[in-house]
């Protein structure tokens, strides 16, 4: 049982919660851009939150399911078939028969597409992570034409056709609202307050250099009080590093263990997936919160998700 890669994509890969306890060994975690869509797809599946996951960039792959499947689709908004006949809404629980291939036509908005089938992959986890290691090629798998995914376990009953469940359910995320909230970092001290306040009334572009390691960002450039040598120290996803040329980058999954540009800020952990969905040419705006809001927000977006994860489990059991 297994999906097969007809036709590659730009850069599909195996991602789940990502590789953390060996930025000591200069291994970075990696992992999935949007926890959100990971956790909904493959609640929707009615998998574990961790079990890992397709993500996709567009434009996205032709897929093959070799035996009857159960999967569902989140993230970016699309416009998909299988076998060009039956459309395929994100963000729903959808079964296919065997020898059923998904199209991706259109995309509408948002930057990842994530795949998730029940059960989950059949994979072989390297430093407890099936997350795919790009620059190593290591660990999880980087999908090209050819490439065959195995199941973990098989459906128990067989699917006459496609079928596409009636219930559905909501992001959280909302691509309409451009605001990045942030903390702080050590450096943002060493800038002027007239520099702070340039900073977050700022609208800035997301660049076409950006990828799965950073977001490169242009604006009106900012400035510390004056010219700061600093020592490689960790940094983490999400974590915002003023370049000599005064603009920001934003750390993403793929981000290096060490970094030395002064750190003026954090993405909070809420809003990571947010901008894991914006694509280059879009603008954002950040705005500064505290680290007591921005505990509070994770919370809500945890607690949404689980009640989510609740209800969907309880759904299938009706299936």
């Amino acid at each position: 049982m297994s999906i097969r890669i007809i036709k590659k994509g730009l850069l599909d890969t195996i991602q789940d919660g990502g590789r953390y306890g060996h930025q000591h060994l200069g291994i970075n975690p990696t992992g999935i851009m949007d926890f959100v869509s990971m956790r909904l797809v493959n609640a929707l599946v009615g998998n574990d939150e961790h079990e890992a996951v397709i993500e996709m960039h567009w434009p996205a792959p032709v897929l093959k399911f070799e035996k009857d499947s159960c999967f569902a689709i989140s993230g970016a908004e699309v416009v998909a078939y299988v076998d060009n006949k039956v459309a395929v809404p994100v963000n729903r629980t959808v079964f296919v028969k065997a020898g059923s291939q998904l199209f991706f036509q259109k995309k509408i908005s948002g930057a990842r597409i994530y795949l998730a089938v029940q059960h989950g992959f059949n994979l072989k986890s390297w430093l407890n992570s099936n997350s795919t290691h790009i620059q190593l090629n290591h660990g999880g798998q980087l999908l090209t034409t050819g490439s065959v995914i195995g199941y973990k376990k098989t459906l128990s009953e067989t699917i006459p056709t496609t079928n596409i469940c009636s219930w559905y359910v909501q992001s959280p995320v909302h691509l309409s609202d451009k605001n990045i909230h942030f903390t702080t970092g050590k450096e943002w001290l060493f800038m002027s307050e007239e520099m702070k306040d340039q900073f977050k009334q700022n609208m800035y572009q997301i660049d076409h250099n950006s990828n799965r390691m950073g977001y490169r960002l242009t604006g009106s450039p900012v400035f510390l009080t004056k010219p700061t040598e600093l020592i490689s120290t960790a940094v983490t996803k999400g974590t915002i590093q003023l370049l000599p040329n005064g603009q920001p980058l934003v750390l993403m999954a793929d981000h290096q263990t060490t970094g030395g540009y002064p750190r003026i800020g954090h993405v909070i952990s809420a809003d990571i997936p947010k901008l894991a969905q914006f694509e280059p040419g879009e603008s954002i705006c950040f705005k500064e919160i505290t680290i007591e809001e921005a505990h509070n927000r994770l919370q809500e977006l945890d607690l949404y998700l689980t009640q989510t994860e609740i209800a969907c489990k309880l759904r299938m059991e009706e299936v």
